[in-house]
């Protein structure tokens, strides 16, 4: 066969430049480019979640908005963190003011003091528990007002079907549900003023009977004289107070929320959120950097052996198909993950968005540059790796 070839190249000059044609453009370079889908991300993203539970007061960003680090994105009410650093900066107070005493001793004028103060505290919880008074005056009034709306409704149910009798007038009628209307009012307003007067009261008394107890508590420290074990329990008590304020007071700066990272707000909606009630860890938004973009390529594993770090990549994001974007191969993934039915290994590359051209998310088709390869070799490289592995099992 070969020896018919060669005679007929022999006979025919064209054959043979053709030929030689072919051998010569097989050893010509050509560049080898693994193509492949690609993904853009984000080169950081940080989610923001509430450290502490309240309710959402001011939001001060939207999507789109452009943070820095430390900007203010929202405020969380917490009345009851607030109550409680006022609370336990009082009882530090207190609880120090003991300390100094026991340590310095007890002087008869500190003790005529303290006494003073005991009477003041005692007559302060006796002023609140008066207050009681009040509001047990305020919920037999509550009674009554409950007491005549019934009976105006009544007359009202009663006036109702006189006038569908045609027995009484239109005005005799309007007197009688204004009347019920009025009572309805001040049952509800009674009711409002009695529950403040309540929520109020009962966290006056709490506060006020803690101070007594205090104020009884340093009188009889000072009466009982300084010893060893009473100093050493009050600098316990003094240093466990001002570890639960330091901790207080981290949580009362939580309720500030703020941006860790510059970037721009990417979570729709915020301002609808203003008096939601967020729980500790709850989502609040995500905050992306749009100036650097991460490429993230998965290429097929049969393809990976070509591709190297540094190698440039060309882009086409689907979204600006006129335009193309370069880098480089970044960072190879050392572990192949499944994708239909081959496995591809994640390739990134870096790629800078000064003019934030491009988003998060967008797809697009990018190319490989893996160096020079003799044509020949593009041409039979796939079958060249089918034999060398596939094929290869079949062997002897």
């Amino acid at each position: 066969f070969f020896a018919a070839l060669m005679e007929r190249v022999r006979k025919t000059p064209r054959m043979l430049l053709a030929l030689a044609a072919v051998v010569l453009g097989s050893l010509l370079p050509w560049e080898l480019k693994v193509a492949g889908d690609f993904t853009i991300r984000s080169s950081e993203r940080v989610s923001v979640s509430s450290q502490v539970e309240g309710t959402l007061k001011v939001v001060n960003a939207d999507e789109g908005s452009k943070v820095k680090p430390g900007d203010l994105l929202a405020e969380i009410e917490n009345f009851e963190l607030e109550n409680e650093l006022g609370e336990t900066r009082g009882e530090l107070a207190t609880k120090t003011a003991t300390l100094r005493l026991l340590k310095a001793g007890a002087r008869p004028e500190e003790i005529e003091r303290a006494k003073r103060q005991v009477e003041t505290k005692e007559a302060e919880f006796a002023s609140i528990s008066r207050v009681e008074k009040e509001r047990d005056l305020l919920q037999e009034t509550v009674a009554k007002k409950k007491a005549e709306v019934r009976n105006a409704q009544e007359v009202y149910e009663r006036s109702k079907q006189l006038l569908d009798s045609g027995l009484i007038s239109r005005n005799d009628f309007e007197r009688d549900r204004t009347a019920y209307e009025v009572h309805l009012r001040e049952v509800s307003e009674a009711q409002s003023q009695l529950g403040v007067l309540a929520e109020t009261t009962d966290r006056l008394l709490q506060v006020k009977k803690k101070e007594v107890g205090e104020a009884e508590s340093a009188l009889n420290i000072l009466l009982a004289g300084s010893r060893k074990e009473a100093i050493e329990a009050s600098a316990a008590e003094v240093a466990k107070l001002e570890e639960k304020l330091k901790i207080l007071e981290q949580q009362l700066q939580h309720l500030r929320v703020r941006s860790s990272i510059e970037g721009v707000v990417s979570t729709p909606y915020l301002r609808n959120r203003t008096g939601e009630y967020l729980k500790k860890g709850d989502f609040f938004c995500e905050i992306v950097n749009p100036d650097l973009m991460i490429i993230e390529m998965p290429v097929p594993e049969k393809e990976i052996a070509d591709v190297r770090v540094g190698q440039p990549i060309i882009l086409k994001v689907r979204g600006f198909s006129h335009r193309s974007f370069e880098g480089k191969v970044a960072s190879i993934s050392p572990v192949a993950i499944e994708s239909g039915m081959e496995r591809r290994v994640l390739v990134q590359s870096v790629l800078s968005n000064s003019d934030q051209t491009l988003k998060a998310g967008m797809t697009g088709v990018g190319k490989i540059l893996c160096g020079k390869r003799m044509i020949a070799y593009l041409v039979t490289r796939r079958a060249t790796r089918w034999l060398r592995t596939e094929f290869w099992e079949y062997l002897p």
